[in-house]
């Protein structure tokens, strides 16, 4: 347990809003083609 407490991070950032920011230029035609890309 005392291991664990050594190396647990809370991190830096906000994950939230870098996650908004990425999700808002995403668009459909980028989503199908990375779909087409990990089927074939």
């Amino acid at each position: 347990m005392i291991k664990f407490m050594q190396m647990y991070s809370e991190g830096e950032g906000d994950y939230t809003e870098e996650r908004k920011e990425k999700l808002a230029s995403l668009k459909e035609e980028d989503l199908q083609k990375y779909l087409m890309e990990e089927l074939n």
